[in-house]
């Protein structure tokens, strides 16, 4: 009997019918960063990782992030920083448009991975960013990468979910710089995190990098996923997209009193930042003015939003490399905040006239290159104001003009009524 139940529970088993079956343990995945150029220890340059990232990397060569060594204006004021300062400007400035100079100490930039700017493997080797410390990063080299993607695998390399990538403080190890001196040059971090999208839990990259339709994470043959990439062109001060939703300019204007009276209302609608950020010598210009009817300018005033710094003898720092070279103090900043509105008052003396005047307002970024000052526009608003005699432009001609048409209609009421009761309509 016992020999009978043991052949059948072992039927059981090896046909696996009835309550206990047998699973064939799944294939494991096979991880090797060797057969794919993933280096176990250091970075691995972009070129690598484009192989199985084509779209990915496409966007971001491109971006001002892939082009932090290389952009003029970067070029430019690194170079005269460094005749400023000498060999420890390198340090400095690299640090953030160089970054992985950080642990390789490559200042001279010798090695091609330098000239990579902000590479694919310094972000995604990060394992966190202290803003309160020194060194605000710490790093994690080698074969594993980090990024928000969940339950994601690789034949390159090995992944690690990192819900800290998707936050402001990945951003902020290098868009918050306090000189040696202790000023504040660069706040872009700290002015997102006063404000009330960081209230919100609104970060950079929900803004900055936000999923791109039709842009596979990885390519098709190496993965197959619906993820989508974030957008690694990483649009900013540069782009005109960013800068057109960033602020708007609305105006409402009147003529009394020989004069056009206006009032704009600027307002930061899109930026989690202080309009401008970033480099000092970026400023947002207001101008106000006055058109005629063919737009010949006969009259303008300007407001200029902008954070200014002052060197030892306290005159304003107007360069990029001044800015971090010798700037000792803020001597102010009126950078509208995010969601700020301001209201700017503007009186222009006209005399009267029986043809109309344009006011135009017109909100402009302004920002440093070596060929000059460039000019963005952001917001533009225009309205036509009549420049008849004060009485017609006055509240009390309004309420006399007002109480004529309402006699008029009064007056027709009465006639079409009385006439409706003569004897003469009733025949």
């Amino acid at each position: 009997m016992q020999a009978r139940r043991l052949c059948d529970i072992l039927c059981l088993l090896l046909t696996g019918s009835g309550s206990w079956t047998v699973t064939a343990a799944p294939p494991q995945k096979q991880v090797n960063p060797s057969r794919y150029g993933i280096r176990t220890s250091g970075y691995t340059s972009s070129t690598i990782c484009k192989r199985c990232h084509t779209a990915i990397y496409k966007i971001w060569s491109h971006s001002m992030h892939a082009n932090a060594v290389s952009d003029p204006i970067f070029v430019d004021a690194y170079h005269e920083a460094v005749e400023e300062g000498g060999e420890k400007t390198k340090r400095l400035c690299l640090s953030c448009h160089s970054p992985t100079t950080r642990k390789t100490k490559d200042y001279n930039l010798r090695d091609p991975l330098s000239h990579e700017g902000v590479t694919c493997d310094f972000c995604h080797t990060l394992s966190e960013v202290d803003m309160g410390g020194p060194e605000p990063f710490a790093y994690d080299l080698g074969p594993k990468k980090r990024g928000v993607h969940k339950n994601m695998f690789s034949p390159a390399h090995f992944t690690k979910y990192s819900p800290f990538h998707g936050k402001s403080e990945l951003c902020g190890g290098c868009h918050d710089f306090r000189s040696p001196r202790g000023v504040p040059i660069l706040e872009t971090y700290s002015e997102w995190k006063a404000g009330p999208y960081a209230r919100k839990g609104i970060h950079c990259q929900d803004c900055h990098m936000r999923r791109l339709k039709g842009v596979p994470l990885v390519n098709r043959q190496v993965e197959m996923t619906s993820e989508l990439a974030p957008d690694h062109a990483v649009k900013g001060g540069h782009a005109l997209v960013r800068l057109q939703d960033a602020a708007t300019v609305g105006l409402q204007s009147d003529y009394r009193d020989r004069a056009i009276q206006v009032e704009a209302k600027v307002e930061n609608v899109g930026s989690g930042h202080k309009v401008p950020t970033g480099a000092p010598t970026r400023r947002v210009v207001l101008q106000v003015s006055v058109l005629s009817p063919s737009g010949k300018t006969m009259q303008s005033q300007s407001r200029v939003y902008q954070k200014v710094l002052e060197d030892e003898n306290g005159k304003p720092v107007t360069t990029v490399a001044d800015s971090f070279m010798k700037a000792v103090r803020v001597a102010s900043d009126n950078r509208l905040a995010p969601r700020e509105v301001r209201k700017e008052t503007f009186t222009f003396r006209v005399p009267p006239s029986r043809v109309p005047a344009i006011v135009e307002a017109l909100l402009t970024y302004k920002f440093e290159t070596p060929q000059g000052v460039m000019d963005v526009k952001m917001s533009e608003a225009t309205q036509l104001v009549w420049l008849g005699p004060d009485f017609l432009q006055s509240r009390a001609w309004f309420q006399l003009r007002t109480a004529l048409v309402l006699g008029l209609v009064a007056g027709l009421v009465v006639l079409a009524i009385c006439r409706r009761g003569s004897p003469h309509t009733q025949e």
